[in-house]
């Protein structure tokens, strides 16, 4: 509360200095007027507004709108990355010959989502994301057969080397063409947007970042969840 009393005509609060209450209304205007000037009277009301009125509820009010941002915020990061990783994806599956470049942005891609994953609260894309990494693990062996190794948090790498030397019969198994591997990875980050999509239409000003958060499940140990 901000009370500007530069240039105003306090006049007003003097005017029944001579009505017939006397004494006692003077002194009770006279001492008001005192309270206003020296600014005690500005600070009584803004303690009494910050402590026992507005206080709580503008302060949920902030923090559920820093919820609100940082969920939204999240959310974008994974509606990003399941668009990189969708059209790495589906052009690696339509190549006549796959490159270690082409791997390497796939598991680049790839990573970026699992990250992003891993700070969402949204249990729909979180799903999602799980039967995405269940789609790298049952694959896991021909994976590894081609130089690419899943991490214990999720993740993929990839070894050059091996990549060089594997089997380009496998390599083309694994990404091209209607239902491999590469598809289904590239289907996957669509239902992922789709739900991230869907999470984020919800966020606006109803999000309480509260979804039912299982860290056993978060994509950061989805791997764990699997093993």
């Amino acid at each position: 509360m901000s009370i500007n009393f530069s240039g105003n005509d306090y006049s007003y609060l003097f005017s029944g200095l001579n009505n017939s209450s006397g004494t006692n209304t003077s002194s009770n205007l006279l001492s008001d007027y005192a309270s206003i000037k020296n600014g005690s009277y500005a600070k009584l009301m803004k303690a009494y507004y910050n402590e026992g009125g507005s206080k709580g509820s503008t302060k949920a009010s902030t923090d559920k709108a820093s919820k609100d941002d940082t969920a939204i915020k999240s959310l974008n990061k994974v509606q990003t990355a399941t668009d990189n990783l969708k059209k790495t994806a589906e052009a690696i599956t339509k190549k006549d010959s796959i490159e270690y470049d082409d791997i390497k942005a796939f598991v680049d891609d790839y990573n970026s989502l699992i990250s992003a994953a891993n700070k969402i609260s949204d249990n729909s894309t979180i799903n999602r994301t799980t039967r995405l990494v269940g789609d790298t693990l049952a694959n896991n062996k021909l994976l590894r057969s081609v130089g690419i190794t899943i991490n214990e948090d999720s993740t993929l790498s990839v070894d050059k080397d091996t990549f060089e030397k594997a089997n380009k019969l496998t390599v083309d198994s694994l990404f091209k063409g209607a239902g491999s591997y590469g598809d289904k990875i590239s289907s996957q980050a669509s239902l992922i947007k789709y739900s991230a999509d869907r999470a984020v239409s919800k966020a606006g000003g109803t999000y309480t970042a509260k979804g039912n958060y299982d860290t056993a499940t978060a994509a950061g140990n989805l791997y764990n969840s699997y093993t």
